[in-house]
């Protein structure tokens, strides 16, 4: 399992690197494609949604940034107005959704996550951080890292607490802390 980690984390690393290293429409595609992976995570997490509304959603999702490419702020404020309404179109069109049950809200408030993690705060915003200079995105890309792997060592170590088994049966309470700790040892020595 570690081993399998190891590979794919280089084989990542490579394309994200190169993509830092020559910014512009590099780092944009890049960014873009990161942007579609998560969101479908994110909804992946209502199983009662099909794999075809998922697509639709994902797709319906790139109105934010996209509005952003194309017109700024405003356009991004009306992509997540379309996106909004869009995606209630796509969850009560599809016949397993009783409006009223907890598959409904649980579904509205993935899409209410979507818009505000991954579209306002998230992703799509790496495609302009090549603005503020590459030692600024290489330490981010550095917190990622060092949360992450703080997080699975720790939670191997001494993780007994599940966080949300559901969703992720080997998260851990302990892993948790272990990732902050480490992003924050990171931050301080790349700061400096």
């Amino acid at each position: 399992m570690l081993l399998t980690r190891i590979i794919t984390a280089v084989l990542l690393l490579i394309p994200v690197l190169t993509a830092v290293y020559f910014g512009g429409v590099f780092l944009k595609i890049l960014a873009m494609l990161v942007y579609i992976a998560i969101q479908y995570e994110l909804f992946s997490f209502s199983p009662e949604l099909k794999s075809e509304h998922r697509t639709w959603l994902v797709a319906l999702s790139l109105a934010i940034p996209s509005g952003y490419l194309l017109g700024g702020p405003f356009c991004m404020l009306a992509g997540m107005f379309a996106f909004l309404v869009c995606s209630f179109a796509v969850i009560v069109s599809a016949r397993e959704f009783d409006t009223h049950g907890k598959p409904f809200l649980e579904t509205l408030a993935i899409i209410g996550l979507s818009i505000c993690y991954t579209g306002l705060l998230g992703t799509f915003h790496l495609m302009y951080a090549s603005e503020a200079g590459q030692g600024d995105l290489l330490w981010l890309l550095s917190l990622v890292i060092a949360t992450d792997t703080g997080a699975y060592f720790t939670g191997r170590l001494l993780g007994r607490h599940k966080l949300a088994p559901r969703i992720s049966p080997n998260k851990t309470f302990e892993g948790v802390v272990g990732g902050l700790v480490c992003a924050c040892l990171v931050s301080v020595v790349l700061g400096r």
